[in-house]
């Protein structure tokens, strides 16, 4: 008797555990299909670690090994500075390959730790407040990489007053950034990409570029949250495009070639830079032409002062563009040469004024021949080789290199200013500003 009454009870915890075990693993995976679901089908990731909310003083980001990827992306949120590097020799992430400017969100908003991209991205996807972002990539939640916001899913309908506030806080979590940039994120950057957001004061191995400024005087512009265009605004297409977006409509449309990345930039003492590394080329249907991109011009981040460097390339119509980049090398200390020369502080030469030495040394001495002419030709003004004959250079250590910073471009009836920059082996820079008429 008792014996059945042990078997019973035996029976009975066993379908009782068994019971328990079963609800227990129900639960577990609805919670994690409930959890997967809420962000479209994507697990959160593990791999999230929290750094304070306060910058530290030169922390860049950890150091991450190669995952299978070809990029890693760092979001500085205090700088509002993004910057993707790629696998050193070593199969880590160190090598810096392009830098963004971009908006992370007001009052912290945008997280910090370390996430990994997931599968979700969007040409076009509504955002929070009745807007619509490009190029859309999910890293975490509802935090995504997309362009600055627009109006309706049109590529006319741009938010310009969003725009101009690239390189400061402006979003509500998401990380807004050009339309280039988030399309090179979108079209490069797969599932499973590391992206570390972190803050700190230092802003970056390749510092932070610089967005365009739009005129905001006329056209749709966001007013107190009102999407709606006001009496008497011009056609939206005349004045809200983003002028990195290549389009036929758009404002900033050319038939010339377009080169972006090659904004000006400031480096570290030593630090590794490749001067071709996410500068890109497109023709104005939007083919690559980034092989066919040349470049003139050296950098040696040894050697703390001033480069300019020239990026051209040519369309298959024979159609050519031509960008100057300039790029600050800092010295051991951090500490920068000065800028180019204001102009209202530039010397401005009447034939045998030169410019003044600097801080480190005895720079080269930069004259404006005798001979040269007041008056160019517009032929004369676009060529280089002939810029830099109308100058004598000295230097008693030893000329390294002599650059001519021409303008994009020129046309008759303007005042033409050309920037001389000379530079020694020691590094000692010389720069001084000439005047022309163009006839």
């Amino acid at each position: 008797m008792k014996t059945k009454i042990y078997r019973g009870i035996s029976l009975a915890a066993c379908l009782l555990c068994f019971a328990l075990g079963m609800l227990f693993g129900i639960n577990i995976i609805l919670h994690t299909e409930k959890r997967e679901n809420a962000w479209d089908g994507q697990p959160m990731v593990a791999e999230a670690a929290q750094i304070g909310a306060e910058a530290v003083t030169g922390y860049n980001g950890d150091t991450f090994r190669d995952n299978g990827h070809p990029y890693c992306i760092k979001v500085n949120r205090s700088r509002n500075v993004v910057t993707v590097y790629t696998l050193d020799e070593d199969g880590y992430y160190t090598v810096p390959y392009k830098a963004m400017v971009c908006s992370v969100g007001l009052n912290d908003k945008t997280p910090t730790g370390t996430f990994k991209l997931q599968r979700d991205r969007y040409e076009w996807r509504e955002l929070v407040g009745q807007v619509y972002g490009q190029y859309a990539v999910r890293i975490h939640r509802s935090i995504m990489f997309h362009s600055v916001p627009y109006y309706s899913p049109q590529k006319d309908e741009l938010e310009r007053e969003e725009f101009n506030k690239l390189g400061e806080p402006a979003s509500k979590g998401c990380i807004r950034l050009t339309v280039a940039d988030s399309k090179w994120i979108y079209d490069n950057c797969e599932k499973g990409t590391i992206v570390q957001i972190f803050d700190s004061d230092y802003i970056g191995p390749w510092g932070k570029p610089t967005a365009q400024k739009l005129d905001t005087s006329s056209g749709r512009q966001d007013m107190s949250g009102s999407h709606a265009p006001s009496q008497g605004d011009e056609p939206l297409g005349t004045q809200c495009w983003d002028p990195t977006d290549i389009h036929k409509d758009s404002l900033w449309y050319h038939e010339e070639p377009y080169i972006f990345g090659a904004e000006s930039v400031s480096l570290d003492y030593e630090a590794e830079f490749d001067l071709r590394s996410g500068v890109s080329a497109y023709d104005c249907n939007g083919k690559d032409l980034t092989a066919a991109l040349s470049v003139n011009g050296s950098v040696n981040t040894s050697v703390p002062g001033n480069y300019i460097v020239i990026y051209r390339v040519t369309d298959g119509e024979g159609r050519q563009t031509r960008v100057e980049r300039e790029i600050r090398v800092a010295d051991a200390d951090g500490r920068f040469f000065e800028e180019h020369v204001p102009e209202e502080d530039a010397t401005e030469a009447d034939g045998d004024k030169t410019a003044a030495a600097d801080s480190e040394g005895n720079p080269p001495v930069i004259v404006l021949r005798r001979d040269a002419p007041d008056t160019l030709t517009v032929e004369q003004a676009g060529d280089e080789e002939y810029m830099k004959s109308l100058v004598e250079v000295t230097d008693e250590s030893g000329l390294d290199s002599l650059t001519v910073s021409l303008p994009l471009w020129v046309s008759r009836k303007m005042s033409y200013r050309v920037v001389y920059i000379a530079k020694d082996i020691h590094g000692n820079i010389a720069t001084v500003y000439y005047k022309f008429s163009i006839e």
